[in-house]
């Protein structure tokens, strides 16, 4: 299990209503994962590369941003992202 599948698995336990669609594996063995996360109306995308960390980008409303701009906030830390993705989608602190 990666670390996107283990966030994955905390997101769903700590907020149990959550909709999460994991995104196409990588092409190259350390290439990035995606995980699309969404509660009611709220939408956000979470990038996992390896050596790198987690990017996240809140996508609520929709991001106007262009390809390639990369995510809004990045953190090393899965238990650090785990608290980011409940604030951002349940305004939890």
């Amino acid at each position: 299990m990666n670390e996107i599948e283990r966030l994955q698995h905390e997101i769903a336990r700590r907020i149990p209503d959550v909709n999460m669609v994991p995104g196409t594996p990588p092409r190259v063995r350390h290439g990035p994962h995606w995980l699309d996360v969404r509660l009611g109306e709220r939408h956000i995308v979470i990038e996992w590369r390896p050596g790198k960390g987690f990017g996240v980008s809140d996508e609520t409303p929709p991001s106007e941003g262009g390809y390639g701009e990369g995510p809004g906030e990045v953190f090393r830390y899965r238990a650090a992202v785990l608290d980011r993705v409940a604030a951002l989608l349940c305004g939890a602190p």
